[in-house]
């Protein structure tokens, strides 16, 4: 027969852990919104040191963009926008339901966004235009060393990333769009 005494404790214990696990929830939802871009209607996450990376709804809130608000050229710099058309895009959750990957197949390529440590991998569309690469690729060029990585194939990616490139092509191609 158990005693009543241990069956209390137990309760405790359990009690204690999911106190604990509601608190981890907490800081991990907390830290994003220090950054002020958070609060902004339309953004759904940020990545990179001073939310440097911001996934926005579009203004009538059906798609997402992806943008680089490059802070060293604040206030006088643009946003600069990494994906034109954004075909289908995917978040990676952790255990405490925070975003912390990102994957989007778009015009202008594929790319897998890690919040930390920060990294973006990019497997570009070999048939973009010319003057949309030259804007992207000066956006790069103001990356961290080792914050961006410009993959030259498929074989280059991740077996992760290369799932979510699959399948995020295929949803590309039933809605429509061209793909590379």
């Amino acid at each position: 027969m158990i005693r009543k005494s241990t069956v209390k404790n137990i309760l405790k214990v359990f009690l204690v852990m999911v106190l604990i696990y509601g608190m981890v929830i907490a800081v991990n939802w907390l830290r994003p919104l220090i950054n002020f871009h958070m609060w902004w209607t339309q953004t759904v996450n940020v990545f990179g040191d001073e939310g440097r990376i911001i996934i926005l709804l579009n203004e009538s809130r059906t798609s997402i963009k992806i943008t680089d608000l490059r802070p060293e050229d604040r206030p006088e710099g643009p946003m600069i926008l990494l994906e034109p058309e954004l075909y289908k895009g995917e978040f990676e959750t952790n255990l405490f339901y925070h975003h912390t990957m990102f994957f989007s197949y778009g015009s202008a390529g594929f790319y897998a966004f890690y919040e930390d440590p920060f990294k973006i991998r990019v497997f570009r569309n070999p048939g973009m235009d010319e003057e949309e690469k030259n804007k992207i690729d000066k956006s790069y060029s103001k990356y961290k060393e080792g914050e961006v990585e410009i993959l030259d194939s498929i074989s280059d990616m991740t077996v992760k990333e290369f799932s979510y490139y699959k399948r995020l092509k295929e949803n590309a191609q039933s809605l429509g769009y061209s793909t590379y």
